[in-house]
């Protein structure tokens, strides 16, 4: 065969995702990554990046766990995007979408507000609220109608809905007729089915929003919000029962160089122990929170004295002279440690937690691997 011509395609890809972007919501955003991990579209920076144009921004740098989408150990991978500056906090889905050959790929990420969602699965339980009462106005409009003989299966589709209507079972139903009554039965059972897997999955969708809310997405540790939810709710306790309370803050450390020398998915297998590790030194009603980074916090609720939190501290830093196998590999992992006590460091949540990290601070000021009271 001869070849009688070339036609080459050019995409400005600027325009291209600015278009879309356009036809999004505004509180969407799209990321968009070569297959080395650098970013061609940056929402944050508001515009595409392009060669020449200042340093190159890799998206490994700022979400470490896209890592394994860009070595190709998996296809697709749900995130949440910490709020700051004047960003709420987002739920982010990345994806690999191939180019020509498996190795030319572009990472495509799409980023929405964590409140649009909620807000979204509000608005759906309420169209399903609709459905079900819609359903028992029909039964009370088609028992007026219908003829007297009818009586019967009309109360029987009647009370199956209002069983339906008050704790979702489903009831016997007519289905067997092969008039209109059995027709309608049938339709109001397949309504029912579809009414039952539009809630279950709703359900499974408001569990999971709700766990990516509250929970950090590694460890499976309550996060900041939902520490900072109990802390309150431990104060209110102890002030109420005149009872003290303790803060243990934890910051490992040399945790960057774990990261720079035997790589990410090494550093997220040390922060799993540790939020293991960290568990093994509490009771069932204290609770164990990473607040981002390798910074952990544990809270003592209804502690004896600070000799007592201190005496806990001690036995978690001896804890963490232990080496850890990660990966093959033997790591040393140790970490400077902060206490504070209710009401004496502080009678609110903010000042309690700042003068736990104070005192955290002090440790690394020391020398690291100690234990400093506030």
């Amino acid at each position: 065969q001869q070849v009688l011509g070339l036609i080459v395609l050019s995409i400005n890809i600027k325009k291209l995702f600015s278009r879309l972007q356009r036809e999004l919501p505004d509180y969407y955003q799209l990321f968009l990554a070569n297959s080395q991990g650098e970013l061609l579209l940056n929402p944050e920076r508001n515009k595409p990046q392009a060669n020449g144009q200042g340093p190159s921004v890799m998206i490994q740098t700022q979400l470490p766990e896209l890592l394994a989408l860009l070595e190709g150990q998996s296809s697709n991978m749900l995130s949440t995007l910490p709020a700051k500056r004047e960003q709420p906090t987002r739920l982010a889905a990345f994806t690999n979408v191939s180019i020509e050959a498996e190795s030319k790929r572009l990472l495509l990420g799409l980023a929405v507000p964590e409140e649009h969602i909620l807000a979204a699965s509000r608005q759906l339980d309420q169209r399903l609220i609709q459905i079900i009462v819609a359903l028992s106005l029909i039964t009370l409009l088609l028992s007026l109608w219908l003829a007297r003989n009818m009586i019967r299966p009309l109360n029987q589709i009647s009370l199956a809905i209002a069983h339906f209507s008050k704790d979702l079972s489903l009831q016997p139903l007519p289905t067997e007729r092969g008039d209109e009554l059995g027709k309608l039965a049938r339709d109001i059972r397949a309504m029912q089915e579809k009414i039952l897997t539009q809630i279950i999955e709703l359900n499974t969708n408001q569990q999971e929003l709700q766990r990516m809310a509250h929970n950090d997405p590694l460890t499976g540790l309550p996060n900041r919000r939902l520490f900072f939810d109990r802390l309150q709710h431990a104060i209110n306790n102890a002030e109420r029962n005149g009872k003290l309370l303790g803060l243990l803050y934890v910051d490992l450390d040399h945790f960057k160089e774990i990261n720079d020398s035997h790589g990410h998915a090494a550093g997220d297998e040390v922060l799993d122990n540790i939020a293991h590790l960290l568990g093994s030194v509490t009771r069932s009603g204290d609770t164990v929170a990473r607040l981002g980074g390798d910074e952990f916090v544990i809270l003592f609720e209804e502690v004896e004295s600070r000799d007592t939190l201190l005496g806990i501290a001690q036995k978690l830093l001896a804890l963490l002279q232990n080496r850890l196998l990660i990966d093959g590999k033997d790591l040393q992992v140790r970490a400077s440690l902060g206490i504070s006590l209710y009401p004496q460091d502080g009678r609110d949540a903010q000042t309690l937690l700042q003068n736990a990290d104070r005192a955290m601070y002090s440790s690394k000021r020391n020398g690291r691997n100690t234990i400093t009271s506030a």
